[in-house]
């Protein structure tokens, strides 16, 4: 008998020879996916990263919000704002002539309202106190040092627009706020 490499193929009967190249091919696509994997993985990360690194540029928006005159005698107007926040225009005192700020108290999301004789801004939901600058002097506000979010302001020829740089803070309907309450206690 010729000597060979090969070892016999002895098995118990009924079972079929192992075939190698389907071993091999099986292994490779197994290499291949999780090499994959990996490789999606740290694509991930570069794009966070990147992101990170190099944040998208944003220009800002202007939106006309009303006329001077139509603050001399309201005290305040509330502007909607995109994405459904709101802004209250006011007069001020000093050189800036008109401010706006968020209508969203930085407590609890409660809506702030204007009070004109009082010349400041008021939250009901915890007797919080803003002054005309955004200041919180009154109120759980005061005692954390929130403030509310300004937005800047133009005045050209005796209109108002909004400078929206940034973006407003969120607001929290009441009704979450009830529910988030009834199910704590």
């Amino acid at each position: 008998m010729d000597e060979t490499d090969e070892t016999p193929d002895v098995r118990p009967s009924g079972e079929a020879p192992v075939d190698r190249s389907r071993r091999t091919a099986l292994g490779r696509i197994a290499t291949a996916g999780a090499a994959t994997l990996v490789a999606g993985s740290y694509a991930g990360f570069a794009a966070v990263a990147l992101r990170y690194l190099d944040p998208p540029r944003r220009t800002p928006r202007r939106i006309f919000a009303g006329r001077i005159a139509d603050l001399d005698g309201a005290g305040a107007l509330v502007l909607s704002l995109p994405g459904g926040d709101a802004a209250m225009l006011v007069r001020s005192h000093d050189e800036r002539g008109v401010v706006a700020f968020s209508n969203v108290c930085p407590h609890l999301g409660c809506r702030v309202h204007y009070e004109g004789a009082n010349e400041r801004f008021f939250c009901p939901c915890h007797n919080g106190v803003f002054e005309l600058d955004g200041t919180a002097v009154e109120g759980p506000p005061a005692k954390a040092g929130q403030r509310l979010t300004e937005f800047p302001v133009d005045v050209r020829d005796g209109l108002i627009f909004l400078r929206l740089d940034h973006e407003p803070l969120p607001t929290v309907p009441a009704s979450a706020l009830s529910r988030r309450r009834r199910s704590t206690t």
